[in-house]
């Protein structure tokens, strides 16, 4: 049962709901209360516009009658003497003016602008403006504010033919101020510029013509602040004092000047809106409260009674766990809600109790079954309990194994011969306990488990003891098949215990055949295993090679040489072999090795790593003045000798001549043994000279795609030329590379021009993919991977265009370095080649575990279906075996047609040879069309 806390899903709906209403009804508020403030914010600025306008209206019409008061005045007079007539009556009726019209100033001014008189308040007027009206003879109006505002209308007076000079009329604000209070209610002030005549020298405004007061101060020390223009100009800002509250806004009087006074200062007391807002903004929030508790409410208690019905099922259950189903149905059988129609929970009540019913005669049924059960059980465990005590104590190995392998059971003596406990042996697979020698073995008890007809098999055979070793067992293996069709098989394995017997002829034929200090085979099994190994190998057209080395101690200390040195020496020789490859010990520091089926990189690799392993043997020896040193004689079948003398004395011969320089040598009868070629002195100066003029070029030889009919990739080989001009294949020359350590050079040397040439064709628009050999000298070069993905990006080179091929030769001894490295490759996007498979170290374990994606099967088939017609099933299989793995197979040597019909019709992927194409040092050499 689960041990977290409970938690009801009544609450986890009503919280989840709960949650889900709370953000609807946020957002409704939200919206709302938003709304409210909008709509009141509109009224506001609508509320100013209109006040603004209406000022601006007075004002226009006051201008309007002063520009028709200064016009009357001017046409009341004749045109002669004009200045003169206007200025008279001017005198006579100036205070009438004032009184009739309001008039707080007239001047006159004569057609040049010179001032001719002026009566009323004194007020200044511009000579510009006086002179602007005489120029378009089009009237002025003008705010001035010198203590007070006043409207100043400068007008022309037109004679016959042209001006006859200017009239100016000003009036005071006060009368428009008092008009706009009568039309709106509303208090309005005009803002001037004045610090001279402040009350407060704080201050550097100050209000005219206003309708308010009590609020002077106040608005004042607002007004005069550095940023009172840009914060009220053209906008209303809400000011609060006390509990009222107000709204200033100003408005500029001359639209010409901007920012400057005089300004329209209109304030509005809005405590009466502002308390009707804050009404309408608490009743939103009241009625979001409201409407989201009672929703709750409802919604909660739907929830709760619906959900009391699943509760009352969930404590239902557990009483039909526990049997108890009369409690169950007086749970779960309610009466419904709803008579006339049925819901889901309905349904699952009535499910559930049909499940009850049906559990309750279920369990009647295996009650009584039960009983039947357990009293056919006693009478079988008895009968069993008979044949155990038989079984075991009988004195032979009896083990029944099912068709599949599996032991089923054992007896006591089965478990004291494998060395483990009767209940551990049951259930494993009886092939594991023979050892790996026993094929035949496994074959005859295979076919024994698959043929329901065949008989009972006697066979001797070895048995795999956890205790030590393996026995030596006579074995009857008898199927049982039981009546009916469907009735398990077994097969009844009986055997008899005869290790003594074997042991004694063991040691017996290994005193004769083995060397008692390393274990190795000694001269007398050599023999005869050279002699089968050759017989066996002219037989099936093969190859052969043998290996015979010293182990010598040189220096100046103790020459005394200890046997233990033989068997250090032999121990770890044995990994580096492979699987058929045999050693011997057939001289007192003497070696042989017979390596069957083998290319001649191989045999070269093989023999670089005895020559270390020998080297490295020296940190063991006690004298500091005291080393090994070796030299491997080489001789391969067919080319140095048909025989078993032949081979064995010409592999002598040539490794005299290796042990002077510590080297391995191939046996040649025109150089005595000196090597393939030349000297290695004149590689060393012909690899020095190919460096120094950079004589090393690139061959291509197209691989040819049998689906797809075109040319798949082209194989790379780094060749040296000639003064001749002519190539030396890497086949000619790698061997002495590898001797004069040339090889880690070469290979980077290979990889940097192919690299470079695949970035020279994709930029002329020729893009081809490529397949380069490493023969493992830069698998340790831990700057290898990073230094091609940077030359890769570099020259903007696609990884996949780029097949990097190991050959297995290379793989032996070094596994998961190779592993690791091949896999380096990979996550750089290059794909990955396993070459030379199925000739040299040919091993499956290499195909399942090495991430390649291509395997180039050797030329070696390929002879084989040369030489014999009826050969091909051993490329047929090596093919099935690489498509079962899932990689794309490559068959070299391919030169005649006969051939590729052949290989097409395996199914092999893509085929390479002379018949597709020659190497040629340049890749658009097309291919010969196959088909």
């Amino acid at each position: 049962m689960d041990e977290s806390p409970f938690f009801s899903l009544r609450w986890k709906l009503s919280i989840l709901f709960g949650i889900g209403m709370l953000f609807v009804y946020g957002a409704y508020f939200y919206y709302a209360y938003n709304e409210v403030n909008r709509v009141f914010k509109l009224e506001r600025e609508h509320i100013q516009s209109k006040q603004f306008d209406t000022a601006q209206v007075l004002s226009n019409e006051a201008f309007q009658t002063l520009d028709q008061l200064a016009e009357g005045l001017a046409f009341s007079v004749e045109d002669a003497d004009k200045e003169k007539k206007l200025s008279e009556m001017l005198e006579r009726n100036g205070e009438q003016l004032q009184l009739i019209w309001d008039i707080e100033n007239v001047t006159l001014f004569d057609q040049s602008g010179r001032l001719i008189g002026a009566w009323g308040r004194k007020l200044a007027i511009s000579n510009a403006d006086v002179h602007q009206v005489l120029n378009s003879e089009e009237p002025v109006h003008r705010i001035v504010c010198p203590d007070a505002c006043f409207q100043q209308a400068i007008v022309p007076m037109l004679g016959q033919s042209k001006s006859a000079g200017v009239l100016s009329v000003s009036q005071s604000f006060a009368d428009i101020i008092i008009k706009y209070k009568k039309l709106t209610n509303n208090d309005i002030g005009i803002l001037v510029e004045d610090s001279l005549t402040s009350e407060d020298p704080n201050y550097t405004v100050k209000l005219t013509a206003r309708t308010f007061s009590g609020l002077d101060f106040d608005i004042l020390g607002i007004l005069s602040k550095s940023d009172a223009v840009s914060r009220f100009a053209d906008r209303n800002e809400r000011l609060s004092f006390g509990d009222r509250y107000y709204e200033l806004g100003m408005r500029r009087m001359n639209h010409s000047e901007t920012n400057r006074a005089p300004f329209f200062v209109f304030v509005n007391d809005i405590t009466h809106d502002i308390d009707v807002l804050n009404a309408k903004r608490r009743s939103i929030w009241i009625q979001t409260l409201l409407s989201f508790f009672l929703s709750l409410l409802v919604l909660s208690t739907v929830l709760w009674f619906f959900i009391g019905r699943v509760v009352r099922l969930s404590r239902a259950i557990p009483l039909l766990a526990g049997r108890q189903f009369p409690a169950f149905r007086q749970q779960v059988k309610t009466k419904r809600l709803f008579p006339f129609f049925h819901d889901e929970i309905d349904q699952l009540n009535h499910s559930v109790l049909g499940l009850a019913q049906q559990l309750e005669l279920a369990e009647q049924i295996v009650n009584t079954n039960t009983l039947e059960i357990i009293e056919h059980n006693r009478n079988l465990a008895d009968e069993r309990d008979f044949i155990n005590r038989m079984v075991s104590t009988a004195p032979v190995i009896m083990i029944t194994q099912r068709m599949n392998g599996l032991i089923a059971c054992a007896n006591q003596a089965a478990a004291d011969v494998l060395g483990e406990e009767r209940d551990s042996i049951i259930g494993k697979l009886f092939d594991l306990y023979l050892p790996s020698s026993e094929e035949h073995h496994r074959a005859q008890l295979a076919r024994l488990r698959n043929d329901r007809y065949a008989q009972r098999l006697q066979i001797e055979g070895r048995l795999v003891s956890k205790l030590g070793g393996s026995r030596d067992i006579f074995w009857i293996h008898a199927p049982f098949y039981q009546d009916g069709e469907n009735q398990e098989a077994f097969v009844l394995s009986m055997g008899v215990d005869m290790s003594v017997e074997h042991i004694v002829e063991q040691k017996l034929l290994t005193m004769a055949n083995f060397d008692p200090v390393t274990g190795l085979g000694n001269q007398r099994s050599f023999e005869s295993e050279l002699a089968d190994r050759l017989a066996s190998a002219k037989r099936h057209g093969g190859k052969l090679a043998l290996l015979v080395f010293d182990v010598t101690p040189r220096g100046t200390g103790d020459l005394r040489f200890d046997k233990s040195y033989m068997l250090r020496v032999a121990s770890r020789l044995k990994p580096i072999l492979r699987s058929s490859d045999r050693l011997y010990r057939i001289g007192d520091n003497r070696f042989a090795l017979i390596m069957p089926n083998c290319q001649q990189r191989g045999i070269i690799v093989l023999a670089n790593k005895i020559i270390d392993e020998v080297q490295s043997h020296n940190v063991e020896i006690d004298s500091p003045n005291l080393f090994l040193s070796t030299g491997i004689g080489i001789a391969l079948y067919p080319q140095h000798g048909n025989t078993v003398d032949q081979l064995r004395a010409n592999a002598h011969s040539a490794m005299h001549h290796a042990k002077k320089d510590g080297f391995y040598l191939f046996f040649d009868r025109e150089r005595n043994s000196q090597g393939n070629g030349k000297r290695r002195s004149e590689w060393q100066v012909l690899f020095d000279i190919a460096f120094d003029r950079d004589r090393f070029v690139l061959s291509y030889q197209p691989v040819w795609d049998i689906d797809q009919r075109c040319e798949s990739y082209f194989n790379v080989r780094l060749c040296i030329r000639r003064d001749d001009r002519s190539l030396i294949p890497p086949d000619e020359y790698w061997l002495y590379a590898e001797q004069l350590g040339f090889a880690p050079r070469l290979e980077r040397l290979l990889v940097v021009t192919a690299i470079n040439e695949l970035a020279f064709y994709n930029q002329s628009g020729n893009r081809i993919s490529i397949s380069i050999g490493l023969s493992g000298a830069l698998f340790l070069d831990p700057d290898f991977c990073s230094d091609m993905a940077e030359l890769l990006n570099k020259n903007a080179v696609d990884p996949s265009q780029i097949i990097f091929e190991i050959s297995e030769s290379s793989v032996i001894g070094q596994f998961v370095i190779a592993q690791r490295f091949v896999r380096r490759i990979k996550e750089y996007g290059c794909r990955c080649a396993l070459n030379d498979f199925g000739i040299e170290f040919s091993s499956f374990f290499y195909l399942k575990h090495l991430p390649v994606d291509f395997v180039k099967i050797g030329g070696y088939f390929v002879d084989q279906i040369e030489k014999h017609k009826d050969s091909s099933k051993n490329l047929q299989l090596m093919v099935e075996a690489v498509q079962a793995f899932d990689k794309v197979t490559v068959v070299e040597s391919v030169s005649t047609r006969r051939v590729f019909d052949v290989v097409k019709k395996m199914g092999v992927n893509k085929v390479a040879g002379d018949l597709i194409g020659k190497p040629s040092e340049t890749p658009f050499i097309k291919a010969n069309r196959v088909v």
